[in-house]
This record gives C-alpha cells, structure tokens and sequence, in this order.
C-alpha cells in the first residue's frame, strides 16, 4: 500500500474541492470499473480526467475502498495494491471531497502488501455533522500489515465533527490493527439504548486507538461508551476522551492477554461503572477524572493494573473496588465516595500496593480490607473548585486544596 500524499477529506456538501490535497482533480471524476478480484488493473471509463498518483475511491457493496493510481495508458488503470474483491462494473470516484460516510459497511484501505509505507488518513472537516444507519467497521484488507489507518476531525478544527447513529448495536467496530479514531463526537439517538456502543473491537485487533473522542451527550447517549471483548484482541488506548452519560459501564475492556491505557481521560455520569476491568490483561489507569457514576469509579475484579494521578470522587459506590492482585494504586485524590479504597474477592492485601493516595469524605471509610496504606494524606476540607459544576481543580482551602499544595503533592507523582 502506497499512503496517499494528503488525507481523504470527507465535507457535508456536494463534494467539491477547492483545495485538493495532490490526490487528483478539485471536481471528482466519475468511472466505471471493471476488475476482478485480486488484480492491481481495470478497465476504465472514461480514459481522462485523471492521471498517477491520484485516489480511487469505489464505494461497493461491502464498503468503500481505497487505492492509489500508479498509471493511466489506455484506459488501462494500474493500481498500487490488488482489489480483495471484484469490482466489475462499479462506480468509482477520482478526487474531489467524499461526500458522506453514511452507507458504509466498511471504510478501509486496499492494501495487501507489507511494504511499510505508513498511516492512511480520512478526515472529517471542521463542523462535519452526519446520521448514520449502521455500524462502520474500520480495517484494511486482509493480509495488510503495512501501517494504520485514521479517522479524525480535520486538524485545527474549531468545531469538532458530530456522527448521529441511529441503529441498535455497535457504532465503530475495530477491525484494523494500529487503527486511530481522534477528534470526533459520537451521539446515539436510537429509541432503546441497551444494546448500543460507540467503540467496540473484532478479534485479533491489536490495540486500536481513541483519541480526543466525545462519547458523552445527555440525551442522545449509549449503554456502554467502549467495549472491548473479542479473542485475541489487544485491548484498547484512550487518551483524552470524555465519556459519561452513558446508561452502563463508561470503559469496559473484557479481554484476556491485552495491554489497556486509559491516559488523560473524563469518565462521568455512567449508570454504571466509570470504568470496570474484567479479564486478567494488564492495564494502565493514570490522569484520569472519574466522577458521579452510579456504581463504583473503578471496578478490577481481574487484571494487574496501575492506577496512578487519578481524581476519583463522588461515585455511589466505591472509588475503587479491587478483587485481584498486583495492583499499584498511588497518588490519587479519592473523595466522596461510599467508600475509598476497597479489597474485595480473592484479592491478597501483600499483592497490592497503596499509597500516598489523597483521601476526603469518603461515607464509610478510606481503605477497606488492606492493613497497609502508606503515606496516606488525610483532608479535613472539599480540595476542589467547585466539584458539583464539574470544577475538579484544586481550590486554595486550608484542609483541603492547600493542604495537598503544602505537601507538594503531585498528581501521579
């Protein structure tokens, strides 16, 4: 696969493009295609309008498709990488901006080869909004191995891109390796919710990324924000997501042998759980903000995890309830919570490490079931901002805010 020189940029409107980005002419050109599947040539008509270099793009059946043109002699197309499928007498699209995402099964490039050339790139552009029907699975074809492939709002977007779905069951499924979701919005506006989620992943995926995603309006919401369950899948990277308001569990990777990062991230208002790990895959939990959940902030009945910088407060339930072993919970402020810390299950209290955690007005008590916290710092005063307003920065309170700026306490530190 040979990466186009310039992201595919998806609009609103009709799809012209003033500001081509060297991926073929500003107006998309029109041709059918006749190829079988696994061949890199076509037949093509008309034979102008466009030349090497620029992108295909055919919107089948089974999902659009992508691919770059490596020559242009007779109406002969050569492509850079074979078509997984036959193409015969589709219509195909040469430049110009892609005029919606609706209808696609599947977006994903037509690479299959190995020849390490890098990222492909859609974007969505500043203020796209769009109502989806169906779930969009992101991949490459089969047998590429040869680099990610990202969807993102346009860079510098001072209005991040805004997708509606409408369906029961999954928004994006992952089924690309290396795969990169940043800088959108996702909304859900079907009757029922119980069965919807925005993120979830197919089998053997290794570690698909959410960057900056928004999962997390009031009305238009979901069951669950990230689900991540197929064998042999990777888990999952989050970093800056807000995801709240959602009727279950925020973040649920259930994934056994994966490596989950949630970094930098706002998990909120969940009906259930912020954020629950349920296999025994390893898992790092760090500067995150976990608040007002209807059930614990962080529920670890399996998996060896690091939680580390985090703000976990006001939940019902506790602000981490932990039932396996090989923790490390550090540098945390815990607050407001039924109870702090708790030891549950099978968990051995000399498995787990605990300490300079921050801890205030948790309802029955701190640590529970550990014997052991060390260089706890206990609070006598609220150490935020204004907390019911979401406003978790730490105020200037003595016992409180101040207390922690006097111990020179660091989040994460």
């Amino acid at each position: 696969m040979t990466t186009p020189n310039g992201p595919i940029l998806f609009n609103s409107s009709t799809g012209n493009d003033a500001t081509a980005s060297g991926l073929g002419p500003a107006n998309p050109v029109t041709v059918m295609v006749m190829t079988s599947a696994g061949s890199n040539t076509a037949s093509a008509s008309p034979t102008s309008g466009y030349s090497a270099g620029d992108l295909m793009y055919i919107p089948s059946a089974t999902g659009r498709k992508f691919n770059i043109i490596a020559s242009v002699q007779s109406g002969i197309l050569t492509f850079d990488n074979n078509w997984d499928d036959s193409l015969m007498g589709n219509a195909a699209y040469v430049g110009g901006k892609r005029a919606t995402l609706a209808g696609s099964q599947r977006i994903y490039d037509n690479g299959s080869t190995a020849d390490g050339d890098g990222d492909w790139i859609i974007e969505l552009e500043d203020g796209y909004t769009e109502t989806i029907s169906s779930t969009i699975n992101l991949r490459v074809a089969t047998g590429s191995m040869d680099g990610g492939f990202i969807l993102r709002g346009q860079a510098g977007s001072v209005t991040k891109p805004v997708l509606t779905f409408t369906n029961q069951g999954y928004s994006f499924s992952f089924f690309a390796s290396y795969a990169t979701v940043q800088n959108i919005e996702l909304k859900n506006s079907a009757t029922t919710t119980s069965a919807t989620v925005a993120f979830t992943s197919n089998s053997y995926v290794t570690l698909p990324k959410l960057i900056d995603v928004d999962i997390h309006d009031p009305t238009d919401n979901y069951y669950t924000g990230v689900f991540v369950y197929a064998s042999g899948s990777t888990g999952i990277v989050c970093e800056g997501c807000s995801v709240g308001n959602v009727d279950g569990v925020g973040i649920f990777p259930n994934v056994a042998n994966a490596a989950t990062s949630i970094v930098g991230c706002k998990i909120f208002n969940c009906g259930s759980y912020g954020f629950a790990n349920a296999y025994g895959n390893v898992f790092q939990f760090e500067n995150n903000l976990v608040y007002g959940n209807g059930s614990h902030g962080l529920y670890i009945p399996q998996g060896a995890g690091y939680i580390s910088g985090n703000i976990i407060a006001n939940n019902t339930g506790d602000g981490i309830n932990i039932s396996n072993n090989f923790a490390r919970i550090h540098s945390n402020i815990i607050a407001g919570n039924a109870n702090g810390i708790v030891r549950s299950g099978t968990a051995i209290q000399g498995a787990n490490s605990i300490s300079r955690n921050a801890f205030y007005g948790n309802t029955t008590a701190n640590v529970t079931g550990f014997s052991r916290s060390e260089n706890e710092v206990l609070l006598t005063a609220d150490p935020f901002v204004d907390a019911a307003a979401g406003d978790f920065n730490l105020n200037e309170d003595a016992g409180g805010g101040a207390t922690l700026r006097s111990t020179n306490y660091t989040l994460g530190g």
